[in-house]
């Protein structure tokens, strides 16, 4: 489409927008605040490249994300020695942000224009949930560029049939199938969706040639399958997601829509009023085009964009429902970046000024409450963080710890290198395995073995559970002197220091 001066000047001032909210993501990494699945990636990014596949073929993901965790981490510690690992680990989350930027700047601009390239990158990177997702040590935001690239490759591929485009899709294809399940998935409906696209309009060397991209990608998964199938076996037989109902469809949409911030009601409204727009403005585009057009030529677009989306929420909350819980709402983060790319196709070719003003000032008034929520959180997890170091600072090396939390168990183990016990429950076999072999207290009579031949012993308490503890040793002669409160990240636990009462 030609665009006028206004638009392309929009354009670019939200091209720099953008620019300058993917900025502020890279001052959050400044922190060290840490939770539970960032020790896992922490962990798992020190090992060697072998024993990376080795270990997470016990885990549940693939092994790239951990690869380009540990190619980021090592190029930064040469370049920024001063940084702590957490903190470059962290950036290795916000770069894929930015390789989405560059994508919207060139190829994105190139071809559906400026405007199209300036509201697409504010969209994909600051509507609800996306902001945190680029400062988390976890792959999310890497499955974000790899898929987002692959479905501007195969547009850009459906509109020219240039291989180089289709080069483009084939390496990310790779790339998202050894990154996350979920996104690999949606990888598998992008190329089904493609194949119908090429297969309805009868373009038979188009359609060869995809085939041939979806065969590759295939066999160069192939390898993994094996470990697939374990890791599938382990996660339905297990009860760490949460059973999903129908209602869980209307919650897909709350997980998309509403922003973060410190005013509930107003981030309701907002939600509210951005999906009665959006509904408007499918409603409007499906009225104005021939069926046909909806899914073909410049609707193809919608199709993947789109269509993606829905198919991996349909597959995953229909087989969380119908067979065993897999599905848990973070898995749409990769499909969501390729969902407002669509959505601000569809503004700019909806023609109607009035819709597209209030969708502009909702996108906007969304994107800002996001971007500034995740800034505060992150400030404010920092500084509890930086409280919690020093109240930590009193525990020398030699000292052992004792929690009735498992995830407090290994956030603190990650940040700590004393021996540590798990009262109650074994520790995770996978965190013992990246860190240290923790230990497992069953009693009071084990925990009074400890404190007979160690000096210094800490007890990291979480929940109202540990009063009861507390309670409990305390009849056994424990006493318990409480230092402090402290929070890390998310996990709020008292410090005592344990001793035996003496004899009378």
């Amino acid at each position: 489409m030609k665009e006028n001066i206004k638009e392309q000047v929009l354009g670019w001032l939200l091209l720099g927008i953008t620019a300058y909210g993917i900025c502020r993501l890279f001052f959050m990494t400044s922190g060290n605040d840490i939770w539970y699945d960032e020790v896992f990636s922490l962990g798992l990014m020190k090992q060697t490249m072998p024993d990376i596949v080795r270990l997470t073929a016990t885990d549940v993901h693939p092994p790239f994300y951990y690869f380009y965790l540990k190619w980021v981490v090592s190029i930064g510690n040469i370049l920024f020695p001063r940084l702590s690992i957490v903190n470059l680990a962290k950036t290795a989350s916000v770069l894929p942000y930015l390789g989405i930027w560059i994508i919207y700047a060139t190829l994105v601009r190139k071809e559906w224009g400026v405007l199209q390239a300036g509201l697409g990158s504010f969209l994909s990177i600051f509507m609800p949930q996306l902001c945190l997702y680029g400062v988390e040590i976890r792959m999310y935001s890497l499955a974000c560029f790899l898929l987002f690239a692959t479905m501007v490759g195969a547009c850009l591929y459906y509109k020219t049939e240039k291989k180089g485009y289709l080069s483009l899709v084939l390496v990310c294809s790779i790339g998202i199938a050894y990154t996350q399940y979920f996104a690999l998935l949606s990888l598998g409906i992008l190329y089904c969706l493609g194949g119908v696209a090429f297969l309805v309009e009868k373009r038979w060397k188009a359609l060869l040639q995809w085939g041939i991209t979806l065969g590759i990608t295939i066999l160069a998964f192939v390898p993994w399958v094996p470990t697939l199938v374990h890791q599938m076996t382990n996660v339905t037989g297990s009860y760490w997601i949460p059973p999903l109902t129908l209602r869980s469809f209307a919650g897909c949409l709350k997980y998309m829509l509403l922003p973060a911030g410190g005013y509930p009601k107003l981030n309701v409204i907002m939600a509210g009023g951005l999906g009665i727009a959006i509904f408007l403005l499918l409603l409007l585009y499906g009225i104005e085009q021939k069926p046909k057009a909806w899914f073909l030529g410049e609707g193809f677009v919608c199709l993947l964009c789109l269509g993606v989306l829905a198919g991996l929420v349909l597959v995953g909350v229909g087989f969380s429902i119908v067979v065993s819980p897999v599905f848990v709402y973070r898995y749409m983060i990769p499909c969501l970046t390729l969902f407002w790319f669509g959505i601000a196709f569809l503004w700019r070719r909806s023609g109607r000024a009035l819709l597209q003003v209030i969708l502009l000032l909702l996108f906007f008034a969304v994107g800002y409450s996001d971007l500034d929520s995740a800034a505060w959180e992150e400030g404010d997890k920092k500084s509890k963080m930086e409280l919690a170091s020093e109240g930590l600072s009193v525990i020398g090396d030699e000292d052992i710890l004792v929690c009735n939390f498992d995830h407090v168990q290994a956030v603190v183990g990650c940040l700590l290198p004393n021996e540590s016990y798990l009262y109650g429950a074994q520790p995770e076999t996978l965190i013992r395995t990246l860190y240290r072999e923790y230990g497992m207290l069953e009693s009071e009579d084990q925990l009074l073995e400890v404190l007979k031949y160690h000096d210094k012993v800490w007890f990291l308490g979480s929940f109202q559970w540990r009063e009861d503890l507390l309670e409990e040793w305390k009849a056994k002669g424990i006493l318990a002197e409480e230092t402090g409160s402290y929070m890390i990240e998310r996990y709020w636990f008292n410090l005592y220091r344990l001793s035996v009462e003496p004899e009378q």
